[in-house]
């Protein structure tokens, strides 16, 4: 709402980031209003270094969104941060709620969450592996396109059922 700020804590350059924001926003045809954002970068391979995640207020997050970062042991990262997390703010003896929606990609991390307390995931390999059959045409359809083509008719492209678009500062 207003008065709303957000910090991205990410290895992504200002810059790049910045530029990402804009791309998104031009491509949905909206912009952030109201909305003041702060962009706080650090080396991709020190992210989850505790020394780093010090330097963040969080005690004054009202949410927290972890985003996979698609390299080496991206779900071994976010169980990182949140562990790392975790610490800090016992050590900062805030007793607030720590709730972070992490992003996943592996069924056993539900597992490593869970132990920490975290119940709040979105397990995005799943989500695309349920929803990319429904997006794609069956085989035969796709079969009857290509006779079509070949026999030079024309054919409409078979109706879409959705538009997903997952969108983040981390590449």
């Amino acid at each position: 709402g207003p008065g709303s700020t957000v910090d991205i804590y990410t290895g992504m350059a200002k810059d790049e980031c910045d530029r990402s924001l804009e791309v998104t926003q031009r491509r949905h045809g909206r912009t952030l209003q109201n909305v003041k954002y702060k962009i706080r970068h650090e080396l991709r391979s020190k992210l989850a270094a505790a020394e780093n995640l010090e330097n963040l207020p969080l005690e004054s997050y009202d949410h927290i969104f972890l985003v996979r970062d698609e390299e080496e042991k991206p779900d071994k990262k976010i169980v990182a941060e949140v562990i790392q997390m975790q610490a800090i703010l016992a050590q900062r003896q805030k007793q607030g709620r720590f709730d972070p929606v992490c992003e996943i990609g592996e069924k056993n991390t539900v597992n490593e969450l869970f132990q920490r307390g975290i119940t709040n995931y979105v397990n995005t390999k799943l989500i695309l592996a349920k929803a990319l059959p429904k997006l794609v045409p069956p085989p035969a359809d796709m079969l009857r396109i290509r006779a079509c083509i070949k026999r030079q008719r024309s054919v409409s492209a078979p109706p879409s059922r959705g538009t997903f678009m997952i969108s983040a500062c981390e590449s």
